[in-house]
């Protein structure tokens, strides 16, 4: 349990809350990516605290078959990547109507399958690094745990190290308060390994897919869609070949919501990229991105 940062602010992460919650009030349930060190677990534990009626089960821990399905109930199922007993809950959620819903924690790009393949996939969020305004909060926090003081200098030089990634500013922030160089530290630079293993490419603040500069960092997924479209500019690439360019996944594996909300995502980086672009979408068919 990461109970040290159970007392961060209410507003702490609150762009990843209000899309949980929004999907949670329409009864719908939600699968949360999150590639190593973005603090899932800590979000999930933050999350019981806004939720009315809720029960967290950490599956990589025992826990009771034993469900309630009377009375309205969100289950929060963390590391859900260990998803072995998809049947008992499946049994849960008919037992349960409308009344039961999940939040299933996943961690790394591959999702769980079964036969709750239909509710994992209704609404699908990604983890993003932290924000400014929260990386800052949490770099604080950190600080009082290490019982030290960093600089102004220190400071932002963690926020470009880290990249907005919670693990990497709670070891840096640990790093410089006792003086070490992260440079020769080997767990840091294991930890930084492994997220740019998880994006498959160098994790920087700009990332260039091609031709075109992001401002915003990309998922995976993200990124395999960006490329596809990319190479195929000027042409209309169909629903089918994003959904096996992303998921490598037939299109009846997936559910196209989740290609939807990709696309939305997607549609809102490219905003702000560099050359300017535009994504036209041809309903039911597909996608073209046309540079502008």
């Amino acid at each position: 349990m990461e109970t040290d940062f159970l007392d961060l602010p209410n507003n702490f992460r609150q762009d990843v809350f209000e899309k949980i919650l929004k999907a949670v009030n329409r009864h719908e349930s939600v699968t949360l990516v999150a590639p190593p060190g973005m603090g899932k677990t800590l979000t999930m534990q933050l999350l019981v605290k806004r939720l009315v009626n809720c029960l967290y089960i950490d599956l990589n821990s025992l826990w009771e078959k034993n469900i309630p399905t009377d009375k309205p109930l969100t289950i929060i199922l963390d590391h859900a990547e260990n998803f072995s007993d998809q049947l008992y809950f499946k049994s849960v959620r008919e037992s349960g109507r409308d009344k039961i819903n999940f939040v299933f924690a996943v961690s790394g790009s591959i999702l769980p399958t079964g036969p709750l393949d239909p509710v994992i996939m209704e609404n699908i969020i990604y983890l993003e690094p932290l924000n400014t305004r929260d990386a800052r909060i949490f770099l604080e926090k950190c600080e009082q745990l290490f019982r030290g003081k960093l600089t102004s200098k220190q400071k932002q030089e963690i926020f470009i190290l880290s990249g907005g990634v919670p693990r990497l500013i709670k070891r840096l922030v640990k790093l410089f308060i006792d003086g070490l160089d992260p440079t020769t530290d080997l767990k840091f630079q294991n930890d930084l390994g492994e997220i740019n293993k998880f994006y498959g490419r160098t994790a920087t603040t700009d990332e260039t897919v091609g031709k075109i500069q992001f401002k915003d960092t990309l998922s995976k997924q993200e990124y395999l869609l960006a490329k596809l479209l990319i190479e195929n500019k000027d042409k209309m690439v169909t629903r089918e070949a994003m959904i096996e360019a992303v998921w490598q996944s037939k299109m009846y594996d997936v559910n196209e919501h989740a290609l939807d909300q990709m696309l939305h995502r997607l549609r809102k980086k490219l905003a702000t990229a560099t050359p300017k672009c535009n994504l036209i979408s041809f309903r039911g068919r597909g996608c073209k991105l046309e540079i502008i």
